[in-house]
C-alpha cells in the first residue's frame, strides 16, 4: 500500500542519514565492507548475496534521489573479482581473509 511505501522510504532515509555517519568515524581496510555491513543492518532488509545487496543499494540511491552508478559498479567489480577468484581457488575480499575494522 502507499503508506507501507512511505513508511519504507522514510526506514530507508534514516538508515542513510546513520550511514553516512558511521561511515564518517569508523574504519575498515576496504571501503566497501561498510556498504556490505552497515546497509542491510541500518536500512532493516536482511540480504542473502551480493544481488541483493545490489539491489539494495539501487532501492536507496532511488530513494534518495543520489546516483550510486559508481558504488554500484565498485560492488558489481569486487563481486566479479570474487567469483573469479573462488573460480581459480584463491581467497576472495568476502572470506573473512582481508578486511575488518580497527578500533
Amino acid at each position: 500500500t502507499a503508506n507501507e511505501n512511505e513508511k519504507r522510504r522514510a526506514c530507508i532515509r534514516k538508515g542513510y542519514e546513520r550511514y553516512k555517519k558511521l561511515s564518517s568515524v569508523l574504519f575498515v581496510s576496504q571501503p566497501l565492507d561498510l556498504v556490505r555491513a552497515l546497509y542491510p543492518l541500518l536500512m532493516n532488509t536482511p540480504v542473502e548475496n551480493d544481488a541483493e545487496l545490489v539491489a539494495l543499494v539501487r532501492e536507496v540511491a532511488e530513494t534518495i534521489g543520489e546516483d550510486h552508478t559508481m558504488l554500484l559498479r565498485q560492488l558489481k567489480g569486487t563481486i566479479s573479482e570474487g567469483r573469479s577468484s573462488a573460480k581459480s581457488g584463491g581467497s576472495t575480499e568476502r572470506d573473512g581473509s582481508h578486511g575488518g575494522t580497527t578500533p
